[in-house]
């Protein structure tokens, strides 16, 4: 005859889990004005991402946990993050009916910039996949054609060429 089977032990009580760590409060955006998101990308260029947000004259640069930056630029109608010159970090152009600033920020959060005339803003105007000599391209659709501009500091957009776009029927 075999010795009854050990009766089964309770299971150890489980330690209590820790709460969770409160989250903070979110502070409001520094704005009164409706916000829309523009783009975003490394432009401390520290290897962090910073969201770049407009309002019709603000540009509010909000660096992942860190705290809002708001600079007063009035009628602002596009931001864009990219290597306008070629030297291998990112700036930021903000675009007016009338003007694009070029605004590259340095050490400590030093901002440096130049403000150039636009004849005009071409509609749908985005950053292309593209470059030129390392410099950022911009494209924007306008009727059949599609033009490929680059951007320059004090010359505004220059337009590198146009192309048909393709017949889709």
């Amino acid at each position: 005859m075999m010795p009854p089977a050990p009766a089964p032990q309770p299971a150890a009580p489980l330690p209590p889990q820790a709460a969770p760590a409160p989250q903070p409060a979110l502070e409001p955006l520094p704005t009164t004005q409706p916000v829309r998101l523009a783009t975003s990308g490394d432009l401390y260029n520290d290897g962090t991402s910073v969201a770049v947000l407009v309002t019709d004259s603000q540009l509010i640069l909000l660096p992942v946990g860190g705290t809002p930056r708001v600079e007063e630029i009035p009628g602002i109608k596009q931001a864009v993050v990219g290597d306008f010159d070629g030297d291998g970090t990112c700036e930021l152009a903000v675009f007016t009916d009338s003007h694009v600033w070029v605004i590259r920020f340095g050490a400590f959060g030093s901002v440096h910039g130049g403000k150039a005339a636009l004849q005009e803003v071409p509609s749908n105007l985005f950053r292309s996949p593209l470059t030129d000599d390392g410099r950022t391209v911009f494209m924007s659709i306008a009727g059949d054609k599609i033009g490929f501009y680059r951007l320059h500091p004090a010359k505004g957009l220059i337009e590198l060429g146009t192309s048909p776009l393709p017949d889709m029927k």
